[in-house]
């Protein structure tokens, strides 16, 4: 399920339009990266900036957007999921938190394949390896977190990957991007904040696979979810479509701008705009929000 290409003449027009609006940028924002230092970032509260004025000042419909994803957060049978068996890589983590991984996992081939794709082991393969990632860096979440973040970051690649131009590597990055990001806001946030902030945000940056490399593509997915996360809990959004919209749209709008932007560049354009969108979002409809956080994070 490939996400739709917007018209590049009026996301040009569109996009010096929310630029005029941001007339004076932010200072720079301290925000706490994925090692947990502060580090300066100006591209953070740029995109804000940019994708909160986007949201008041622009008709969503003439703002250029990408498919919205489809709301699977029913239960999943799981009977004929792909089986999931762990490397090296997964040993250093407690059981249950394998466990952990192993029925998000399995749970989004699931909905993935209810959603019309066909997962297979060799994609499950590539998810269960960004996830382990992922959670390898969040070691003290807990199993109930684990288990949404995977399920919803492995979703939206899965998802996307059956597109004929996303390989393995992209899957692994989005999952362990969107992963990380999402668990790294884990305090305080619900399993479903986390759950819909993996979703979009992976599927966004696996969907622009043409446009980046696998650095790029888990730095995007990694702001994007920790963006939706972060904005969601401060304004205690509790609209799983709304999250994951600002996800999905703050990961896709960094990447549209091609490779020459390093990785970092691009997690805090997708934090920015997702946090930006997702604040607003109490006064907007899920596509505005989506195209908020889109135009956030490429008009930079």
């Amino acid at each position: 399920m490939s996400s739709e290409r917007p018209d590049p003449r009026r996301k040009q027009t569109v996009l010096a339009l929310v630029m005029c609006l941001v007339v004076s940028t932010a200072p720079a924002l301290a925000v706490s990266d994925a090692g947990g230092g502060a580090v300066a970032a100006s591209g953070v509260s740029d995109a804000r900036a940019t994708a909160t004025h986007a949201m008041d000042s622009i008709d969503a419909e003439s703002l250029p957007s990408v498919e919205s994803l489809p709301d699977v957060t029913g239960e999943a049978n799981v009977t004929d999921a792909p089986a999931v068996t762990f490397g090296p890589a997964a040993q250093q983590l407690p059981d249950e938190k394998r466990e952990a991984i192993r029925r998000g996992l399995r749970e989004a081939a699931a909905l993935a394949r209810q959603q019309g794709a066909e997962t297979t082991p060799r994609q499950v393969g590539a998810a269960r390896s960004g996830a382990v990632s992922g959670v390898t860096q969040n070691q003290d979440a807990s199993v109930d977190q684990i288990q949404a973040a995977v399920k919803g970051s492995a979703l939206g690649a899965l998802i996307q990957s059956q597109a004929a131009d996303v390989n393995q590597q992209q899957v692994a990055a989005g999952v362990s991007g969107a992963t990380k990001g999402a668990l790294n806001q884990r305090q305080d946030a619900t399993v479903e904040q986390l759950q819909a902030a993996g979703y979009g945000a992976s599927h966004g940056a696996v969907a622009q696979g043409q446009k980046a490399d696998v650095t790029q593509i888990q730095k995007a997915a990694e702001g994007a979810a920790a963006g939706a996360v972060g904005g969601a809990k401060k304004k205690r959004i509790d609209r799983p479509e709304k999250i994951r919209e600002a996800a999905q749209g703050g990961a896709y709008g960094s990447l549209d701008v091609g490779k020459h932007a390093i990785g970092d560049k691009k997690k805090y354009a997708a934090l920015g705009a997702a946090k930006g969108a997702i604040e607003q979002s109490q006064v907007a409809n899920v596509k505005q929000v989506q195209v908020a956080a889109l135009g956030g994070a490429s008009a930079r």
